[in-house]
């Protein structure tokens, strides 16, 4: 009986995402972004996976490969165009992926296919995959998925599998000292660095392939490093379209003001955004590394998941809301931390901020629903920025509360 419920999640499962696909090339998505998407595919389609970054491409090699995929998937180059929609399902089969795991590691229990569906029915959650088209979905399940096996000291596939979400996206390192952490509090257990001798071969092994058709080619590696140099300082704005907290601090449109221009006391825009992140990061993480010390001192404590799923929300927002160059969907990873800690305790106020907040931040930009309100208060880049602020000082109150370890 068990076996047959399974089968019949799957087939609910994989109903579901056929047919969220069929409506792909009804949903238009970002015109902008589709182009890029387009012109990349047709060029890696026609050219080669070698030859990626001579189409212009700015992501990072392990998205080079996505696109290499879709253009084979297709077939015929000069359809790529016509049905750039359906790339969007490499981002949707993540987002279940992510979701499926985020149901595995509740204490609580939940049918997978009632979480599933409640959160991609969010049109908060499944904006930025479904109706905007982007991949921030894809890095958001593998840091979350990195983070699951190292809680379950399973250190070479969660290994693996963040060096895989960094190569798919840079800002995958601001979870670093998170994963980080977890790993050192597994290594302090086992009182042993042996599994390093196969996890750092095979991480070194998994890098190679995926830049390997690069390193094929003359001059590809160059350019594909340039890449990875360039992420930085692309768009030196105080903000690009994230809500946050520049909104406020910023007498004209953050979009319109340079984050090298000095702020306080001789800092720029982006050297206090770095240094608010990096001081509200440290209490973030603190419980985590609280813990990990007091394995190291021998006592026989252990990671609360909540405690991480808190502190892995608590970074995404950070980053977001603080720093300067943000896009509107760089705290699209927070969205899967919050669904499981909010299931999990069966409080859903966070979960609701964000929903709320974020997609008022995204439908504000795009406008994809053609609403005859972005000009009023809901939509109000500082009314958002309310939200977001509301959300992170209720996250840390729960990070610092004892009933959550």
């Amino acid at each position: 009986m068990m076996q047959q419920n399974q089968v019949q999640r799957v087939v609910l499962l994989l109903f579901a995402f056929l047919f969220i696909s069929l409506l792909f090339p009804y949903l238009p998505g970002h015109g902008g972004d589709n182009s890029l998407w387009a012109d990349w595919s047709w060029h890696i389609r026609t050219y080669g996976l070698r030859q990626a970054y001579g189409s212009g491409s700015n992501y990072l090699p392990l998205y080079q490969w996505f696109l290499w995929i879709y253009g084979k998937l297709v077939g015929n180059p000069d359809h790529i165009g016509l049905r750039i929609g359906y790339l969007r399902c490499f981002t949707l089969a993540f987002d279940f992926i992510g979701l499926w795991y985020a149901c595995k590691w509740l204490n609580r229990r939940i049918d997978p296919v009632f979480f599933l569906l409640f959160n991609l029915l969010n049109i908060a959650y499944s904006y930025n995959t479904v109706i905007w088209g982007q991949v921030d979905g894809i890095m958001a399940t593998l840091v979350f998925v990195s983070l699951y096996y190292a809680h379950k000291e399973k250190l070479l596939i969660s290994s693996l599998l963040f060096l895989l979400a960094v190569n798919m996206k840079l800002q995958a390192i601001i979870f670093l000292p998170l994963w980080g952490l977890i790993c050192i509090y597994t290594l302090v257990r086992l009182r042993s660095l042996r599994p390093l001798l196969y996890i750092l071969p095979a991480m070194a092994l998994l890098q190679v392939l995926i830049i390997l058709p690069f390193l094929l080619e003359p001059g590809a590696a160059a350019k594909a490093w340039s890449v990875v140099t360039h992420s930085v300082d692309m768009y030196p704005r105080v903000s690009m379209n994230a809500y946050n907290l520049w909104y406020w601090v910023c007498r004209q449109n953050p979009w319109d003001v340079s984050d090298g221009t000095r702020l306080v006391a001789g800092l720029t825009y982006k050297a206090v955004g770095l240094l608010l992140f990096f001081a509200g990061s440290a209490f973030a993480l603190w419980p985590v590394l609280r813990m990990v010390w007091r394995r190291w001192r021998g006592d026989d404590v252990a990671i609360d998941r909540r405690k991480i799923w808190l502190s892995g929300a608590l970074v995404a927002v950070l980053f977001f809301f603080v720093n300067t160059q943000m896009h509107e969907r760089y705290c699209h990873g927070a969205f899967i931390f919050l669904a499981a800690w909010s299931f999990d305790r069966g409080r859903f106020l966070p979960y609701i901020l964000f929903s709320l907040a974020y997609f008022l931040n995204l439908e504000g930009v795009l406008q994809f629903m053609k609403l005859p309100n972005y000009h009023t208060l809901i939509f109000h880049p500082r009314f958002v920025s309310i939200l977001f602020s509301l959300l992170l000082l209720y996250l840390f109150r729960q990070l610092y509360t004892k009933s959550n370890r």
